[in-house]
């Protein structure tokens, strides 16, 4: 069998593999690099596709991170629309089979594999729903709800807000948000701000609906379109679904491999793998709750963060191990939404906060931040329409944390 040799590959396509490629190269890796991605355009910017992508700010060339001559200047080998399928860990390396029969071998493995949009199963005709992963999927999108008057959005997280806020801004004039839970970004932020997220966009234009759940989608009786049944009897009519259910991790590949799984691709606190020759960085990894904070009730905890701060951090932690320099995550996760008019910016985790302060906005009316506290120290601020506010409890929590 023959196979190419690389002191390194990077497995996926986004912000994580190409800041590790990059970082490596910047910390004086000197052996090969090589980035194996199954989609044709080099690393791009996913988090873009709701934002400035869906409001034709951008063509999806603009949304490459690099050029492909770049990565070549710098000696970073890209193999595009190829796939790893199977690993092959050994002695001291591992070998990567692709699915178009090329086959590597490198001394280590990282995989930034991502996640994955969920389809939305269990309803009649939810593969109608348009989903958002791919550079392809968000043209789609904007193709579909250029010439729109009315667009449905399932799911009421980052996604799905994003793409209600956008489409409303581009001039669909009906947008509707339904959420299974009894509130807006379950899953992300508090119910404080949840609360005043949602009032924002009802003030807005978008109807959103809570505790609402889909029974089917079907094709309208006439002209185009959808009829969307819910669960409470009633039916909303949209020329546009698009589900935005949350997100999975991609680790079939690891599981194949025999690395251990649980809700990501489980890493220590320098993102290594139970594979000693195989890393997993950002969106797939499973990381110990306690390299992001030291306030988690339960420091063991494993926790997958979408974050383009966290998929950095990791990079660098990965690269600086793999130069020889041992070093364990560290790190203060920021995240920022951008929906329509408003801005949600998030530092920290809210894990066992025992107080809350808010903080009204000095710029815009209407805006706050909430800055959550464990025993009298903030570890986490959300903050909606708030800069300063949200920049003046960062510098804060940031002090805390040198302290400790």
């Amino acid at each position: 069998m023959s196979y190419e040799r690389f002191g390194i590959v990077v497995v996926g396509g986004g912000i994580a593999a190409d800041h590790l490629s990059l970082e490596l190269r910047r910390i004086g890796f000197g052996s090969s690099i090589a980035v194996v991605c199954g989609e044709s355009m080099p690393p791009y910017d996913r988090p873009a596709l709701s934002k400035a992508f869906l409001e034709m700010d951008v063509s999806s060339a603009e949304l490459a991170l690099r050029t492909a001559q770049f990565y070549q200047a710098n000696g970073i080998d890209l193999f595009l629309g190829d796939s790893v399928s199977q690993l092959e860990p050994g002695i001291g390396e591992v070998m990567a089979k692709c699915a178009s029969g090329r086959s590597v071998v490198a001394k280590r493995i990282v995989l930034a594999t991502g996640s994955a949009a969920r389809p939305l199963t269990g309803v009649p005709g939810g593969s109608n729903a348009l989903r958002l992963q791919t550079v392809e999927d968000a043209a789609r999108i904007r193709r579909s709800s250029s010439s729109a008057k009315s667009m449905l959005v399932i799911g009421g997280g980052f996604i799905g807000l994003e793409l209600a806020a956008q489409s409303l801004s581009r001039g669909v004039e009906k947008v509707v948000v339904l959420e299974a839970a009894p509130r807006l970004l379950a899953r992300s932020v508090s119910s404080a701000t949840a609360t005043h997220v949602a009032a924002l966009h009802r003030a807005d234009g978008v109807d959103v609906r809570v505790g609402t759940r889909v029974r089917s989608i079907q094709s309208a009786d006439f002209g185009s379109g959808w009829v969307v049944a819910l669960d409470d009897g009633s039916a909303v009519a949209a020329d546009v679904v698009v589900a935005g259910v949350g997100s999975d991790p991609e680790v079939s590949l690891a599981e194949s491999a025999g690395i251990r799984c649980d809700h990501g691709v489980v890493v220590d606190a320098r993102c290594l793998t139970s594979q000693p020759e195989i890393y997993a960085i950002g969106d797939c990894a499973a990381v110990p709750v306690c390299a992001y904070t030291p306030h988690a009730r339960d420091g063991v905890s494993l926790v997958r963060l979408e974050s383009v701060s966290a998929a950095k951090a990791h990079a660098v932690v990965v690269a600086k191990n793999l130069v020889g320099r041992p070093e364990e995550l560290w790190h203060l996760p920021t995240f920022w939404s951008k929906q329509g008019p408003h801005t949600l910016q998030i530092a920290g985790l809210r894990d066992g906060y025992d107080s809350v302060e808010e903080r009204a906005s000095s710029v815009r009316p209407g805006g706050r931040a909430y800055v959550f506290y464990v025993e009298g120290v903030p570890v986490s601020v959300e903050a909606v329409d708030a800069p300063l506010e949200y920049g003046g409890a960062l510098r804060e929590i940031r002090a805390a944390r040198a302290t400790i």
